[in-house]
């Protein structure tokens, strides 16, 4: 939005707005809407500032700047900052600074208020205070709200977000200093984006950043390289991860890209344009120094559409723990099969965890070779659940268990599902009443026709009764053949076709007729 004070111009009649655009180039545009003549008032803007992570159990400091960037005094000022109920104000790190007013913390309404007569163009004041989570969940979120109002119809609000970590290793903000080596479009400062394609107004925490031009689009390759050290980093059983917040907006042609000693990996875009969570896991790097080089390649193929790839609060932590057990399975068996699925159960937090396991849901017997385990912080454990198919089952037949996982004193749980199902199989049926070398058969109406081979004999078997019936007898000499023919004589009756082989001493076809039940 873009405002031009007018004042000057009161009482002259016949006024014109002219917007002149020259183009240096044939993909440069201008694009104007909504143009108003409108009484002004204060324009109260809020800077909010907390950081993104923090270590469980330490005091997350916030910073809060109101200030009027409008041509005309704001009179009334109202700053509230409501507290979320799981976090406390620490008593006695309220501080106000700037334009004079009231400053406390509301125990009642759990909120911070700063009440002012007044704001002048360009004065500001800046509140700063500590709250302490209270029994936080690891890795769970703590959201701060500011609102701001005036007496003249202007207001605002701002959010922040800061996930609780087990423990914050290493973070920057890049507020006080680059603590990185840019290379290229990289640039650290303060973004300042007017008009498209459009950049982030401001950093994702404070005022600085690193970014790939801070006012206007990127024009091709460039590296960032953080310095890291995890020399002296012990293991985690939650694993150690690597987060940052980026705003990515890259043509498709160019190719955004982190590399850590001989490891790529490849990030990925985002065309919403807003901030957005990325993360590595720097576990196979425990114990080293590494450097985290932010790499952006290829040149925009429409140079000046987009606006680049952007870094801010950067941070090493132990990873989010977590207690798990499996993964859903599913399976093919035959009546009567015995079905071993293999489980684990995975404790990644930072103490022991009782676990318990159970089956429900089931039909088909399921048992577990264990229901019950102590996991020490880092374990992973074998389980083992056998699902028992019932000789009764038939084809398609299928039943699910589910595996229940309880941990404690962690307040996790998981079910997983294990899908047994009958497949194609053999099945035992009645025994042919003769044979011989290259028997034939062929199926005609569900019922099976065999030749024995090498006998004269024809029989007929019925899977319905499970009964077999001798039928007329194939012309001597008999053909011992495993290759019958089966189709249609010119009437369209079906019939079977048996070829002589080189052990008989027969030159003519032998043909059945199924429905005659008899030879030609």
């Amino acid at each position: 939005f873009v405002h031009v004070d007018l004042s000057a111009f009161i009482g002259y009649p016949n006024n014109q707005i002219r917007f002149r655009f020259k183009a240096p180039a044939w993909n440069y545009w201008w694009q104007v809407d909504d143009v108003m003549v409108v009484f002004p008032i204060p324009d109260l803007a809020i800077h909010h500032d907390a950081p993104a992570f923090w270590s469980a159990g330490a005091p997350i400091p916030y910073t809060i700047t109101v200030k009027n960037i409008g041509s005309m005094t704001s009179t009334g000022v109202t700053i509230t900052n409501p507290l979320m109920p799981k976090v406390a104000y620490l008593s006695g790190t309220l501080s106000c600074t700037g334009a004079s007013g009231l400053c406390t913390y509301d125990v009642i309404s759990h909120e911070i208020r700063w009440t002012g007569a007044s704001l002048l163009p360009s004065e500001g004041v800046t509140l700063t205070f500590l709250v302490t989570p209270t029994n936080p969940n690891l890795c769970d979120y703590i959201h701060n709200w500011t609102f701001v109002n005036d007496s003249l119809g202007a207001y605002g609000n701002s959010l922040v977000t800061t996930e609780i970590m087990p423990q914050v290793l290493y973070y920057t903000d890049f507020e006080n200093q680059p603590n990185a080596i840019g290379n290229g479009d990289w640039a650290w400062g303060t973004p300042n984006w007017m008009g498209a394609p459009r950049g982030p107004a401001e950093a994702y925490n404070g005022n600085m950043l690193w970014g790939t031009n801070l006012n206007g689009p990127y024009t091709g390759n460039a590296t960032l390289s953080v310095p890291i050290d995890l020399s002296s980093v012990p293991p985690s059983p939650s694993g150690i991860m690597l987060f940052w917040k980026e705003w990515q907006d890259i043509d498709p042609y160019s190719i955004a890209q982190v590399h850590i000693l001989s490891d790529t990996y490849p990030i990925p875009g985002d065309p919403a344009r807003t901030w957005n969570l990325q993360q590595i896991e720097l576990t196979p790097y425990v114990g080293q120094m590494i450097t985290v080089t932010f790499e952006l390649t290829g040149s925009p193929n429409n140079l000046g559409a987009y606006s680049g790839w952007y870094i801010d609060s950067l941070a090493v932590t132990e990873g989010c723990p977590f207690a798990a057990v499996g993964w859903p399975q599913s399976a093919a068996a035959c009546p009567g099969d015995s079905v071993p699925y293999p489980l684990y159960a995975q404790n990644a937090t930072y103490q022991p965890q009782n676990l318990t396991l159970s089956v429900s849901g089931n039909a088909w017997s399921t048992v577990l070779n264990s229901s019950s385990a102590t996991l020490t912080p880092g374990e992973v454990r074998m389980f083992t659940a056998t699902v028992q198919v019932p000789l009764s089952a038939t084809y398609g037949a299928m039943d699910s268990a589910r595996i229940l996982g309880i941990f404690n004193p962690e307040p996790a749980s998981n079910i997983i599902t294990l899908t047994t199902w009958v497949g194609d199989h053999w099945v035992d049926e009645m025994p042919v009443p003769a044979g011989g070398p290259g028997g034939a058969a062929v199926s005609y109406n569900n019922q099976t026709y065999y030749f024995p081979g090498a006998l004269t004999e024809t029989f007929r078997y019925d899977p319905g009764s499970k009964t077999w019936s001798p039928l007329a007898g194939q012309p001597a000499p008999p053909y011992a053949t495993n290759q019958p023919c089966y189709g249609s004589d010119a009437g369209g009756n079906p019939v079977v076709v048996l070829f002589p082989n080189t052990a008989s001493t027969g030159t003519d076809l032998h043909i059945y007729h199924i429905l005659s039940d008899t030879w030609t």
